[in-house]
């Protein structure tokens, strides 16, 4: 009280806080483990027993409006006007593992194991749950047939699994808000609800040439059932949604990597990697009605996982309705096709005064020169304009190079990785096109020709809707990392420190040091936290990802 206020709606006469959090975490495992031989076969057995409690509790309170000065005491603000917080959570998970791996020959290897899970996040109906994996490779170049001589490994493996995504904790309760002495109805509980069940397939072939370049390549395939969703719930429910097993993505990627070692002496040496990726996602079945999230995106049977929905704006004369005529539009300096009437340029909206106007199509009349969203068939038959595809947030691929090179005591790494293909939805572009404060609205230098006016981009801000005219391309490649380091080993230190260090290590690392890219916004790597940020990327006011630089000294005694 007494300060000068921040917010003078809220912080006039002043407030007082305290909050407290607590959280522990206790995890606690046995296992045995049994090897042996018989001949040629190698044999290990193993059990194990994972024990999993977790514990999270806040408090908070705070009085507003103090009625004296200089008392830091939460009873001193008007009671009304308090509020207090609390929440908590307690966590119990309990794992069986049982597994066995044979090594035949050290040619053939063969492995499985059985895993027994219970959480009490899973539904009060569903607290246990049974997975499995059975893997097996064949080192082919180990057979004394083998043919070629300067091919070192070539290993075929092929496994098979399933694995469980547990819900998050508030998943399987009811919910509720209490404010103002009102209780409203928040989620529908779920006993029943099931953690995620995958299952995936996965191929691969290793290869090591000349005992110096590695190759590897993988295919997997995976099918995700009783995937955890928040379905919206009919209003008689009385409860907005409920979380519920709904739906099966099935998934496939392929993986390929290549490490080469050019150089190896004692003094120097240099290997460099390759990495890249490709992976595709499609809803296979649904088993709930059809909604969206993340106001872009729709679940549904069929759909391949990431498309983004929304009103999408035309951009030539194909997209016009049957009945309009090319010869009344024009694709305007954005590109956007627009209304100019039979006879106009699009450049005559200043000069021939038509800012303001129509111009009648087919039928329906549309503001000169102002952008038109092309017409949608919405799942109930009905003609609309916000529901055509508008991008798709998945890669076309990935890629990461990696070097190192070292000369005597001094190494330096570098890493660079790009994503090629894909879109991020610029949410931030479009709610300042809403502002009238993104660059593009600034009409200061253009000339008469490119001027547009406040309510053309009020156009494409769709009203808080979604809109295609804020996807953009996130193709994107960052110089991810720079590391330099050098090593005084003991030889170096004896002269200076005598026998008290065997060595000293200076390093500096950069992080996320340069982005080439052709996005709009900050940074194209951007995702929904809270959520699934790899499928929702959408910049809504992200800060954009810190690029830091480290120092470090190591000494080992």
């Amino acid at each position: 009280k007494g300060f000068k206020a921040i917010d003078a709606t809220s912080l006039t006469d002043g407030r007082v806080e305290r909050d407290n959090a607590f959280s522990q975490a206790l995890n606690a495992s046995v296992t045995a483990r049994y090897s042996t031989r018989f001949g040629d076969i190698g044999s290990t057995s193993s059990g194990r027993i994972l024990l999993e409690r977790t514990e999270f509790e806040t408090f908070f309170a705070r009085a507003q409006d103090l009625i004296v000065n200089n008392v830091n005491d939460l009873d001193v603000g008007i009671q009304i006007n308090n509020q207090i917080n609390s929440s908590s959570q307690n966590v119990r998970s309990l794992g069986y593992f049982v597994s066995q791996d044979f090594d035949i020959s050290d040619r053939y290897i063969v492995s499985g194991v059985i895993r027994r899970d219970g959480s009490s996040l899973f539904g009060e109906d569903e607290r246990w749950h049974t997975y499995y994996r059975l893997g097996g490779a064949y080192r082919m170049a180990e057979e004394s047939w083998w043919p070629v001589g300067f091919v070192n490994e070539f290993k075929l493996r092929y496994s098979r699994g399933t694995a469980g995504g547990r819900p998050q904790f508030s998943a399987q309760y009811e919910t509720f808000s209490v404010g103002g002495g009102q209780v409203s109805k928040g989620t529908l509980g779920n006993t029943e609800l099931k953690p995620e069940f995958a299952l995936e397939n996965e191929y691969g072939l290793d290869m090591i040439l000349s005992g110096r370049v590695q190759l590897t390549g993988t295919f997997a395939q995976s099918t995700v059932k009783d995937q955890i969703l928040r379905a919206p719930l009919p209003g008689f429910f009385g409860f907005g949604s409920q979380w519920q097993n709904a739906g099966t993505l099935r998934s496939r990627t392929f993986e390929a990597s290549l490490q080469a070692d050019v150089i190896a002496t004692p003094s120097v040496s240099w290997n460099f990697s390759v990495v890249w990726d490709r992976t595709r996602q499609k809803i296979t079945e649904f088993d709930i009605p059809a909604f969206r999230f993340g106001s872009v995106f729709y679940n549904r049977e069929g759909e391949d996982f990431g498309t983004m929905y929304g009103a999408r704006f035309m951009t030539d004369c194909a997209q016009l309705p049957t009945a309009a005529s090319c010869d009344n539009w024009a694709v305007n300096t954005d590109g956007w096709l627009v209304p100019i009437g039979s006879g106009n340029s699009v450049g005559d909206g200043i000069t021939g005064t038509l800012w303001g106007t129509t111009v009648a199509d087919g039928g329906d009349v549309y503001n000169w020169g102002m952008p038109v969203a092309q017409d949608s068939i919405l799942p109930d038959g009905s003609t609309g304009t916000d529901f055509l595809r508008i991008g798709n947030t998945t890669p076309d691929w990935n890629l990461g190079v990696s070097q190192t090179f070292r000369w005597n005591n001094l190494s330096l790494y570098t890493l660079f990785d790009a994503q090629i293909g894909g879109d991020v939805y610029n949410g931030t572009k479009q709610w300042s096109y809403r502002d009238s404060r993104h660059g593009d609205n600034d009409q200061f230098g253009r000339s008469d020709a490119e001027k547009k006016p406040t309510d053309y981009y009020r156009v494409l801000y769709n009203t808080n809707q979604s809109s295609g005219a804020f996807v953009e391309d996130a193709t994107f490649m960052k110089f991810r990392e720079l590391s330099l380091r050098y090593a005084f080993d003991s030889d170096a230190l004896q002269g200076i420190f005598g026998g008290f260090m065997d060595r000293l290590t200076l390093s500096v690392v950069g992080r996320n040091l340069i982005t080439w890219t052709g996005y709009d916004g900050f940074d194209p790597e951007v995702g929904q936290s809270g959520s699934n940020a790899a499928i929702e990327r959408r910049d809504q006011f992200n800060y954009p990802n810190y690029r830091t630089f480290t120092g470090a000294i190591e000494i080992e005694f």
